[in-house]
């Protein structure tokens, strides 16, 4: 049985470098071309949400007829995929902007919070301003900042990915040495011939 486990083991290790090879290349692409990566998933995104409408209408037609609340959703998700097929960029900024609003929306609820708190004198009230004060900023940042925000993310992203892949790579080849009997440059058994 534990032979079993360590040939799966070491069948595994090939996926593993594969899969990290793949990440390699993601984050390589996300850190080089992050507004390629956006756009191509915003614009597959827009793809699908077109064909969803298409088909949605398709069988609005075919069940009830010209119903006007089914058609009009329909259209609307083929016009939301259309908009994201042909400006990805702008989609996303402006669902980014979108955030951006709700918070700080958030963040001047959580002033009116925190004064309802020491008003009834509770304690720690003012943490409730310290977080509306984040909020606003995080907003903020989401509205002023949009696509650049998204493009930071996606090079976030990509570095992570390398990461994962430099470090999973590194530990199959000590694993691999390992098993061949080498720690840290040093033989530390020998295999029978």
């Amino acid at each position: 049985m534990i032979e079993g486990i360590k040939k799966m083991v070491r069948s595994s290790r090939l996926n593993i470098t594969l899969s990290s090879v793949l990440c390699l290349v993601l984050g390589g692409i996300c850190l080089l071309s992050p507004g390629t990566v956006t756009d191509t998933v915003v614009g597959a995104m827009g793809f699908i949400l077109l064909l969803v409408g298409v088909f949605m209408m398709v069988g609005q037609l075919l069940t009830t007829g010209l119903h006007f609340s089914g058609m009009a959703l329909s259209g609307i998700v083929i016009v939301t995929g259309i908009f994201l097929c042909m400006k990805p960029g702008a989609a996303m900024s402006v669902v980014i902007m979108a955030f951006g609003i709700v918070l700080v929306s958030n963040g001047v609820e959580d002033f009116y919070l925190s004064y309802s708190i020491r008003s009834a004198s509770g304690a720690h009230w003012y943490s409730g301003i310290l977080f509306g004060i984040i909020d606003i900023v995080f907003g903020l940042l989401c509205i002023a900042g949009g696509f650049r925000l998204i493009t930071f993310a996606t090079r976030l992203a990509g570095a992570m990915l390398i990461y994962n892949a430099v470090t999973s790579i590194f530990l199959v080849h000590r694993a691999n040495r390992a098993d061949q009997g080498v720690v840290d440059g040093k033989l530390v058994r020998e295999r029978d011939a």
